[in-house]
């Protein structure tokens, strides 16, 4: 195989994932997704549960509190199939084509913590943790909360 198309290669792929992050989600931080979840506290639970779906896990905190589990994953695939051109010779031969696989998979994940007060029900605290908290980019897809205007009375 041309080395110079193997180096090409390798410089390319790093270059095309950041475009493509750049080009779909802006500038997707982390920080930004903490804002948004961040905006959940003080929000009742009904309303979690109407933007969010329902929780992939639920646990009692050890202060009696209930916590709310929702868990992300995505896995990205730049894997690289690479073949040889087959080569002839002068005498009416050939030799076949090989190929090979270069894998390169990557999983993000994120996973958000919803703490609910026993008594009112409300959203207390929010932790989250992962790659893919962030907010637009390959994190999008997590519900903003209400805005005052269409939270219910």
């Amino acid at each position: 195989m041309n080395p110079i198309y193997r180096v090409s290669t390798i410089l390319w792929a790093p270059l095309f994932l950041l475009a493509a992050s750049l080009f779909e989600g802006g500038c997707a931080t982390e920080a930004k997704y903490g804002k948004v979840v961040d905006r959940w506290i003080g929000k009742s639970s009904d309303q979690l549960f109407w933007e969010w779906g329902y929780p992939n896990k639920q646990i009692t905190a050890p202060n009696g509190d209930t916590v709310y589990i929702y868990h992300k994953s995505r896995t990205l695939d730049f894997s690289q199939t690479y073949a040889t051109a087959p080569q002839y010779y002068s005498y009416g031969g050939y030799n076949s084509i090989s190929t090979y696989t270069d894998s390169n998979i990557q999983k993000l994940t994120c996973t958000t913590w919803f703490e609910i007060g026993q008594r009112n029900k409300t959203v207390k605290k929010v932790v989250f943790r992962g790659d893919l908290c962030v907010a637009g980019g390959l994190g999008s897809g997590d519900p903003i909360p209400p805005t005052k205007s269409s939270q219910k009375r």
